[in-house]
């Protein structure tokens, strides 16, 4: 089974916004590059927006773009989503990135 990574245009543009802050221009062209010519891109359409979390709202997108994919996972490490974490009606597991790479012989 093929793992996909689904993202939308401003989950993209925040992680230029990391890169950049932190690599440069540069490098972080080169990321967004390298991450747009993946195969298991999947590049989501949002039409909804769940205003999920209200501790940090940005992150908002992440769980968007989630429900919109009817993702399995999301991965992060960011304790903001830990409310969402314990609501049955999300359906999408969220996990640490250490779990998921425990979980999959990532290591």
């Amino acid at each position: 089974m093929e793992s996909l990574l689904c993202v939308t245009t401003d989950i993209l543009s925040e992680y230029n916004e990391i890169f950049e802050r932190k690599l440069g221009s540069k490098t972080a062209e080169a990321f967004l590059d390298l991450i747009m010519t993946l195969p298991n891109l999947v590049l989501i359409e949002k039409y909804y927006f769940w205003q999920a979390i209200h501790v940090d709202p940005d992150d908002n997108k992440f769980v968007d773009c989630a429900v919109s994919s009817r993702a399995k996972f999301l991965i992060t490490d960011d304790t903001d989503f830990n409310d969402l974490r314990r609501n049955p009606l999300f359906e999408t597991e969220i996990i640490r990135f250490n779990e998921f790479a425990q979980r999959f012989h990532l290591e």
